[in-house]
């Protein structure tokens, strides 16, 4: 892998209700302060020379079809 690539970080917050959900897409609520810290972990372990990188988080939800 080129040395400029940063492999992705996979987190896995588990089950989830509705209610987090609704409150997460209004950028407010459990989930998005459990993103936040994520990204203030990944960006304290960055060497000091990658330190003006831009991170970009991406969150996918899924629904288990027998729940639905």
């Amino acid at each position: 892998m080129p040395h400029n690539v940063i492999t992705p970080i996979v987190v896995s917050l588990g089950t989830t209700r509705e209610l987090d959900l609704a409150e997460f897409r209004s950028g407010v609520g459990r989930i998005a302060e459990d993103v936040e810290e994520i990204m203030r972990l990944v960006r304290r372990s960055m060497p000091p020379e990658q330190a003006d990188r831009v991170l970009l988080p991406v969150v996918v939800v899924y629904a288990d079809e027998q729940e639905v």
